[in-house]
């Protein structure tokens, strides 16, 4: 008879991001890298939302490289529905466009099949940022999986009301694509948790889902 393996009781505790619940897993976690696109104007926080997304828990962010396009972070999580596995979910955020761009390169075609999902981020203070963005969306219609991102929501009402964007006017481009929209703040941290939560479910469930 074959020599039965030997288990690892590591005793980790992973979070399932589907139900909630705390849960004890005893097979060694599993790798799985998945990269996603912050797309918007400049100065809307595209470098400082990657950077919340790799350090969640400090108060102050690294500083930024201003020539950086990408950030790497990990994520353990544990897959959803048919196995408790644990899986360390590593995200890498590349800006778009580029720093050095001047604000004229998209996508390829080619290179978006290879991307989880798309963040079309915005300034919530900055109406013509609002624009890009949806100019932004227009140019990358043929993605299947993408989030309408409002930043630094913390400033709405710092500025003069008609430089923001209304929430009607919102609402009405996330209808017209049929794609969630979030409002946060990436300095503060405001409601980044569930922007991340969404992006590492897509991760797994739609592009990349795998078999275990």
């Amino acid at each position: 008879m074959a020599a039965q393996p030997n288990i690892l009781l590591v005793g980790r505790r992973s979070r399932n991001w589907n139900l909630g619940e705390e849960i004890k897993s005893r097979l060694p976690p599993i790798h799985f890298s998945a990269p996603l696109g912050i797309i918007g104007a400049r100065e809307t926080g595209r470098k400082t939302l990657a950077s919340r997304f790799s350090a969640m828990d400090a108060d102050v962010l690294p500083r930024e490289n201003a020539k950086t396009f990408f950030n790497s972070f990990h994520v353990r999580m544990a897959r959803p529905y048919d196995s408790h596995r644990p899986v360390t979910l590593h995200l890498k955020a590349f800006i778009c466009p580029p720093p050095e761009s001047a604000g004229i390169s998209i996508f390829q075609v080619d290179e978006q099949d290879h991307f989880c999902c798309f963040v079309f981020l915005f300034d919530v203070a900055r109406r013509e940022t609002f624009s890009t963005a949806k100019r932004f969306m227009n140019q990358h219609s043929n993605v299947k999986t993408k989030f309408l991102v409002g930043n630094k929501c913390d400033l709405r009402l710092s500025v003069p009301q008609n430089r923001t964007v209304s929430r009607e006017e919102i609402n009405e481009e996330a209808l017209r694509w049929r794609i969630p929209y979030y409002e946060c703040s990436a300095r503060t941290k405001e409601n980044v948790q569930s922007l991340l939560e969404a992006i590492q479910g897509c991760a797994l469930q739609e592009k990349y889902k795998m078999s275990l």
